[in-house]
Order: structure tokens, then sequence, then C-alpha cells
């Protein structure tokens, strides 16, 4: 029974030969010749280096770090139901993460960083899981909303250095018992998940270098009694390089044991305050003997104030010169936010031809043009930039956010080109009343400072709406944003599609209903021509009916010569006869009137028919209608059922000669 379970999982398929799907081809085979039992490859798979198995010989630890393994991470990996620990980091794996693997129902501890590895993340299934670190590959997508089914006894997660690109899900908050969080460097956006506050027992935050906007979260230093204790633990929290706005939350001056709080490179305003200032925070910036103790601003360690930089965002801070304007704390880069219009005109310039010229004719690159002369540009009459409408003109790159501190701004039309990125917050410092990036590839939310103006008539009747901004991702408008007064809402997408701001139109809606709608014409045609040929063919056939009829009246009609008038009077031919019967039929074949509506081969009434045969007959003979009756009484059928109730003869034979 041991033997078995040994060498057999669940699958019948021996534990080595699992194993050794990991070591395919010639890399493969080349780092498992140096390694004790991968090269023999015995069939005991619990003796090979790396490999730990339980006592009934089942493999639950495959340990393989550092070792320049450049394999893959195959699917059947996912039948090794005991496995506890996947132990692989810092090697040259490549390949994805199959969801075989994420499923397994036992795993403890996942190490995979520092590889190639490429894909989307699967949602981790084990409740059993403590530790997983994904971090320093090239993992891109979003992260699954039930991501983690771990309970709380969950401690560490790491996806640092990645292309992780959506934003931070609720469920994250769940894990209670996490003491890292470590999202750092990705494409991660929106904001800061304010329920991130109930993870008592976390220490180190790590949000840094992503584009999250809005505030610091004041929740992040609420209380949480433990065990009679408060349980505000946090020792460290990296938020710099993001897009965060506002101001820095008092309520962080709570956290007692607080060492580090780097918030440099955000847009965040006003001052660092002064209870959060303290020489046990950051205090790494004034190691040595400089400045004097009695002469430093702890502030500054955290953050340089406004119209300052400094190369790392806090201690020492160097002003802006005259020329330029720094609304914010903790910049980094140079004093490059310009006063001046021209220089701001230029940077959007710049920013959107990184990847191409724009279309069509344009005298922006030409800087001895007058700044409102420039194509797209409206100025009041002090020449102030007041317009910028630039739609459809092939802009590709992002928006700059210099243009939020153009004093007197207040249309922006961009829409319908190729910008990327996100809308900067920056924006929020203009005048603007009108503000339209539809038809574009911006991504994220739009910032929360924006949506508290009344940009597009937002606030009205007290109204407050990002989506008269733009509709947000997975929704679209024909305006692309909420719009009052053509009474555009943004609607949802199928598949929570697209993952950009301000759609238009759905791509999956839109090739549906041309798809139905081409189907729906093909149809419509169909049934018209083949109900037009079913008509035709009737028609004809009534037709030649008819004639049938009509010819064997003809032929069966007796002529009693005896009758005929005498001498002196006027005798009708054979051809007369033919004549009286032609142009009936003729006339048949011209009315179609003469049918009903219910059934186009119902005859009309007997008088009326009557009537049009006396019509055809006096249009013949020249004579009048009246006259016709008099002379000849022929009641002319054009039905399939006609009958003659006299014959001929017995028309003509009280007549006399006119």
């Amino acid at each position: 029974h041991t033997t078995s379970r040994s060498y057999f999982t669940s699958m019948n398929q021996p534990q080595s030969n699992i194993l050794l799907s990991l070591v395919q081809g010639d890399a493969g085979r080349g780092w498992a010749s140096g390694r004790q039992g991968w090269k023999q490859m015995n069939d005991n798979a619990c003796e090979w280096e790396g490999i730990e198995c339980n006592q009934y010989n089942e493999v639950i630890s495959i340990l393989i770090t550092q070792t320049a393994f450049s394999g893959t991470l195959p699917a059947v990996l996912g039948t090794l139901t005991s496995l506890r620990e996947l132990r692989m980091g810092k090697n040259k794996m490549h390949g994805t993460i199959p969801p075989s693997i994420a499923a397994l129902p036992n795993l403890v501890n996942v190490n995979l960083a520092e590889n190639r590895i490429t894909g989307t993340l699967h949602p981790f299934r084990s409740i059993k899981l403590r530790t997983l670190d994904l971090g320093s590959n090239d993992l891109h997508g979003s992260i699954p909303a039930s991501f983690l089914a771990a309970d709380s006894s969950f401690q560490y997660l790491s996806m640092t250095k990645n292309r992780l690109s959506s934003t931070i899900p609720e469920s994250l908050s769940n894990l209670i018992s996490i003491d890292t969080l470590n999202l750092s460097d990705n494409n991660l956006h929106g904001t800061i998940p304010r329920s991130l506050g109930k993870l008592a027992l976390l220490k180190h935050l790590h949000l840094n270098n992503n584009f999250f906007v809005g505030q610091i979260p004041p929740t992040l230093a609420t209380s949480h009694p433990i065990n009679g204790k408060v349980g505000d633990l946090l020792e460290k929290i990296y938020l710099q390089d993001n897009q965060l706005s506002g101001k820095v939350p008092i309520q962080l001056a709570d956290l007692s044991n607080l060492k580090e709080l780097v918030i440099h490179e955000n847009k965040l305003t006003g001052q660092v305050p002064n209870d959060i200032c303290s020489e046990t925070i950051n205090s790494y910036f004034f190691q040595g003997n400089f400045p004097p103790l009695l002469e430093r601003n702890y502030c500054d360690a955290i953050a340089c104030p406004v119209d300052t930089v400094a190369s790392d965002g806090s201690y020492p801070c160097i002003h802006c010169d005259n020329r330029h304007y720094n609304p914010y704390i903790g910049q980094t880069r140079e004093c490059n936010i310009y006063t001046n219009q021209r220089e701001i005109l230029r940077k959007m310039y710049v920013s959107t031809t990184i990847h191409g010229k724009w279309d069509g004719q344009n005298n922006w690159g030409d800087d001895e043009v007058f700044l409102c002369d420039l194509s797209g540009v409206t100025c009041d009459s002090n020449f102030y930039v007041t317009e910028i409408n630039l739609s459809n003109r092939g802009l590709k790159g992002t928006i700059p956010g210099e243009l939020g501190f153009l004093q007197y701004l207040e249309k922006i039309d961009v829409s319908d080109n190729q910008l990327t990125g996100f809308l900067p917050s920056d924006l929020q410092w203009a005048p603007i009343q009108n503000l339209d990036i539809s038809g574009n590839k911006i991504r994220g939310i739009i910032p929360p400072k924006l949506c508290l103006t009344g940009i597009n008539g937002n606030g009205y009747n007290g109204d407050y709406n990002c989506g008269h901004i733009a509709c947000p991702e997975g929704t679209y408008s024909p305006s692309g944003r909420k719009d009052l007064k053509q009474k555009h809402d943004c609607l949802p997408c199928p598949h929570n599609n697209p993952e950009v701001l301000g759609y238009k139109a759905c791509r999956e809606l839109g090739v549906a209903s041309g798809v139905f709608g081409a189907i729906v014409a093909i149809v419509t045609l169909s049934v018209a021509i083949t109900g037009f040929v079913v008509i035709r063919m009737k028609r004809k056939k009534n037709y030649f009916k008819h004639v049938h009829v009509a010819n064997e009246l003809e032929m069966q009609t007796p002529i009693n010569r005896e009758n005929w008038p005498q001498e002196g009077e006027i005798k009708p031919s054979a051809g007369a006869i033919q004549e009286f019967h032609s142009p009936a039929r003729q006339s048949m074949r011209n009315n179609p009137h003469l049918y009903s509506s219910t059934d186009r081969y119902q005859p009309i009434a007997r008088s009326e028919k009557n009537e049009n045969n006396r019509s055809s007959l006096a249009h013949l003979k020249g004579e009048s209608t009246d006259g016709v009756s008099n002379r000849l009484r022929t009641d002319l059928s054009v039905s399939a059922s006609v009958k003659t109730s006299k014959s001929y003869n017995s028309h003509c034979s009280n007549e006399s000669p006119s």
C-alpha cells in the first residue's frame, strides 16, 4: 500500500514521471544532469534533490530555488494533490502558471518570484495557503476578484514588479492576519480601498509605483482591538510614485509603530501635519552630523513642501525659481510646471507626438507662430488660452497634467484620438467647464478631485457624478459620458468591456447588432422576392386559364346563319366576333383593378363586369355604350367558371338594322 502511494498519483501516473515533466528539452536535461536523483531518473522521487515527501512517500515539497532552472510549470503538476510547498524562486523559469497548479488543495507556501513567468493570474484555491510570492515576473491582466481562498491564517502576499493592471479587489481586505502586502511596481489603478484598514495585523504596505488616485485612506490608521490591545502595527507605508491627491491624513499620527512613510511624487497638497512628523519617522534622512539637531525639520524628512523639489522628494529641499511653480509636496523632478502658456502648450505637443505626428496640417511645432494662432487654440482678448480643440487629429501619447495650470482654460476637446495613459488630476486647477476625452484609450478612473468640479454640468442640482466627465470602464454612451441635455447615460457593455474611459459604443454589441441587422435584411428580402414570384405565377396562371375558357366559348358558340340580318342590314362576321372577344380579354389584362383585394382572382360583380364589356365593345365599334347594348347583349365572364346564358344568335335575333 505504501509503495502504491509512493510511486503513483490519484491519476495512476508515477510521481517521477510527473516531476520529470519539469525538465523537458535540452536545457531541462542539462539542468537535471547535475542534480542528485534527477540524472539517474530512479523511480523513487522522494530521493531526488529538492523533493520532499511525507510518511506515505507522497511528494509534499518542491524546493528548487536559485539553481538557474529554466523549464516551465507543466499542468500535470496539478495532480500532485498532496503538494504543500512550491518554492522555485530566483530561476529562469518561463511560461505560465497553469490553473491546475493554482487549484492544488493543500498548498501552504508558494514562491515563484524572480523568474520570467508570463500570463494572467488564476485564483489560488487552497484555504491552507499562508504565503504567496509571485514578484518580479511578467504577469499581466487583472487581479481576480476571488484571488485567494485562504482563511484567516494567510500572512504574506507579494506580486511586485509585474504588469498587473486592475484595481485592488476588496476581497484582499478579508486576509485579516496578513502582515505584508506588496503590490508595488505594477500598473494598478483606481483608489486605495478604505477596507484595507481592516487588516489589523498589517505591518508592511507597499503600493508604490502604480497609478492610484484619490486620497490616502485615513482608515489605514484605524484602531483595532486585539486581545485588549490596539493593533496598529503598521511600520512601513510606501505610497510614492502614484497620482494620490488631497492632503496627508492627520490620522497617520496615531500609528505608534510607524518607522517609514514614503509619499513623494504624488499630487498631494497642503503640508505634512506636524503631529506626524517626528525623529523616529524616516530617520535615515538625517544620518550623520547634518543638519544640527535643532535645525532639523522632521516634516521635510517625509515630504518637501509646496514650491520646492528634491532628488528623493524629501530633505534636503530646493526652492523653485520664478519661472516655474510646484503646487505639490514631495516632488522629485525639476520644477517643471511652467507658468508660461507657450511652455505648457509645447509640453502638450511633445507628449502627444512621442508615438507619431498628428494627422493633417498643424503649426504647433513652429515656435515662430503666435500662441493664439496655433491650430485648435482659442484665446480671449488678453491673449489667455481659453480653449483647446484637437478632436480627431490622430493624437498619440498622454494628456499632460501641465494643462491644468493654464489659468483661463475653459474647454478641452481631445475626443476621437489615440490617447492612452490616465486622466491627470492636475486638471483640477484650471477653470474647465467642458472636457471631452471620449473615443480614446484612456484608462483608470476619473480622479476624485475632478469629480467634485462643475465640468460638463457636473454637480447640477447637487448631483456630483464622475460619469459627467467620462463613462467609467466597462460602460458607454453615444457621447462617451453622462449627458443630461442629450439624455445620454452610461450603460454597461457586455462582458464588462471595454477597459477604457469615455467609450462611445460597445464593440461586441455593435458587431452583434450588425450581424443581426444583416440577417433580418436578408430574410426580409428573401420573403419579398418569394412573395412577388408567387403572386406573378398566380396571376399568369389565372390569365392563361381565362384565355383558355374564352377560346373554348368561342369555339363552342354556334352561329345560326338563318337568323342573320337580311340584305341591307349589318352582318357581323366571324372577324367581328373575334374582335368582340379580343378587346374584352385585352381589357381584363390591362385592368388589374377588376380583381378584389381579398382575392385577386375573384371576379367583380356581374353588373360592373357587363358595363366594362359594353364599354370595350363600344370603343371597338365607334358607338356609344347604349347603342351597343341595343345591338349586342353579351355576358362575358372573366372567371374560370364563366358560362354563357344565351347564344350569339339569341343576342342578335331581335335586332333591327340601324
